[in-house]
């Protein structure tokens, strides 16, 4: 008997066995129980999440003989059996992507009118129907809003959004989350059991859900890679990370040691070993940011090499990590990815030199001094700390940048300070912020910002007089944009193309008006 993958393998049979979807599954299993079908189903989601692993449990519940209490099919009665084995008159499964001409939507159309030869209903399942022509859709559109009583539609799709609003008002649709971690985890440790695969270190369970990315189907296909390169069915450290295109803890602390400790010849020889090795440099860059996110985070181990990072401040460890960030997507969009990427770690291993415009050795520094000047870095994480509480309350947002900081954020031990400053004419926004509960919400979102507990973070605004130095976010903001506005007014009256048709048509532009299409 041929190997079959795991992903196949353990495929699940029952509404209860698809992980992370109890939501859909409760809802279908009502469905069924109070015998309440609509006529048509759209599933949605990422790839690997249980669309098309819904779509047949669901297809097989509707046709099966003996569904148990729960709702859930038999799997052993001929309809069960039929849909399991992709074959009969009764259920149709297609590719939206291989069969999207209107011919193929029209063969289906044709065939509906049919009775089911067994059981009440017949079932058509279209996979990725985003994929079907707009022709195809409009042949399937009068059949779709009223089917034949013998007829169920389900469909499944990633990309909902380029369906038809006609399609999607027919249909009953269940948007499926991504697949948590620690589902995930779960789903790896019950396999590994039944499969008898052992893991070095249950900290390689972990890794492995997260590469996963919320996928169950691509998170066994990692275990069958790993799995595959293990002996005697155990996992080490150095297995996951070969199968995976991986670097080892080892590794990518000797890498981040290096980098806090501006030893820029270590880190060109540690990456020049790697590329010797063939190791995936877009995986090793994404792992050395998931592990400088977890130093921003203060999420330390005992280990003597993160003990090291402890001494520097937690601004120049965001300023690291926003600097790969940034780097990643140009480094890995270029031609020259492994140049790109030492450039980007060595220009972090030298940022004093970047930042500061210092001409001194970085290796005479003190290794407690922060590497990175505190008034530019802090800068930076206050805009971003703005822009984070855009997305979570708007109002605390709009009022904080109706003034500014005064001086730059402290940070202590444990403890944050914010001191901030209103124009007199903007102290409505301070006292708006004053307000209890306002301020209640303030502190929590900054303290979640900055992690740190809610009584160590101190925020303090005072009413700042008439001055020239002084102004607000939006006062700075403004001035930009008028400075953007003015500079795009003269490239536009400068330009040859525009001299020219003034000299053509005799006449003078008197006036240039910008919209926002035209700044962008």
């Amino acid at each position: 008997m041929s190997y079959q993958v795991l992903a196949r393998k353990w495929r699940p049979k029952k509404f209860e066995n698809v992980i992370g979807q109890e939501h859909v599954s409760r809802s279908l299993q009502q469905s069924l129980l109070n015998n309440k079908l609509a006529h048509a189903y759209l599933f949605t989601g990422t790839r690997g999440v249980g669309k098309t692993t819904f779509a047949r449990i669901f297809a097989k519940a509707i046709r099966c003989e003996h569904r148990d209490e729960q709702g859930n099919p038999c799997l052993k009665c001929p309809s069960c059996l039929e849909i399991e084995q992709g074959e009969g008159l009764n259920y149709l499964e297609i590719d939206g992507a291989s069969h999207n001409s209107v011919d193929d939507v029209r063969n289906l159309v044709e065939n509906v009118s049919y009775l089911p030869s067994s059981g009440m209903y017949k079932i058509y399942v279209i996979d990725e129907v985003h994929m079907l022509s707009s022709s195809a859709f409009n042949a399937l559109l009068k059949t779709l809003e009223e089917p034949p009583a013998h007829v169920k539609f389900i469909f499944a799709t990633t990309d909902p959004q380029k369906l038809l609003g006609t399609v999607l008002s027919r249909c009953q649709r269940f948007d499926l989350r991504m697949v948590s971690v620690e589902n995930l985890e779960g789903l790896i440790k019950q396999i590994a059991a039944q499969e008898n695969i052992k893991f070095q270190s249950q900290k390689l369970i972990h890794k492995l859900a997260k590469f996963g990315k919320g996928s169950a189907r691509d998170t066994l296909s990692l275990l069958d890679q790993c799995w595959g390169l293990s002996e005697g069915g155990l996992i080490t450290e150095e297995g996951f990370a070969k199968s995976l295109g991986l670097v080892t803890e080892d590794v990518l602390a000797e890498m981040l040691t290096a980098l806090f400790h501006a030893d820029s010849e270590k880190v060109s020889s540690l990456l020049r070993v790697l590329i010797q090795e063939n190791t995936d440099l877009e995986n090793f860059s994404g792992q050395l940011i998931e592990e400088l996110y977890r130093l921003c985070r203060e999420d330390y181990s005992n280990s003597a090499e993160e003990k090291s990072f402890q001494v520097y401040e937690r601004a120049e460890k965001f300023w690291i990590f926003e600097t790969l960030v940034k780097d990643k997507k140009w480094i890995f969009e270029s031609d020259y990815p492994d140049l790109g990427l030492e450039i980007s770690l060595l220009k972090i291993s030298k940022r004093n030199e970047f930042l500061s415009q210092k001409k001194k050795p970085i290796a005479s520094r003190a290794p407690k001094a922060s590497t990175a000047p505190k008034e530019v870095v802090r800068k930076l994480l206050w805009e971003k700390v703005l822009l984070e509480l855009d997305q979570q309350s708007a109002n605390l947002s709009a009022n904080l940048r109706q003034g500014n900081l005064l001086t730059p954020i402290s940070y202590g031990q444990n403890e944050v300070i914010v001191h901030y400053g209103f124009k007199e004419k903007d102290s409505i926004a301070r006292e708006i912020l004053e307000e209890k509960e306002i301020f209640s919400k303030l502190k929590k979102e900054l303290a979640r910002i900055f992690n740190v507990a809610q009584e160590n973070l101190n925020f303090r605004s005072e009413v700042v007089k008439e001055n020239a130095t002084f102004q607000s976010i939006n006062e700075i903001l403004d001035k930009e944009r008028r400075l953007e506005e003015k500079s795009d007014t003269e490239n536009f009256v400068d330009n040859p193309m525009v001299k020219e048709i003034e000299s053509l048509f005799n006449t003078k532009i008197e006036k240039v008006v910008l919209t926002k299409k035209d700044m962008r």
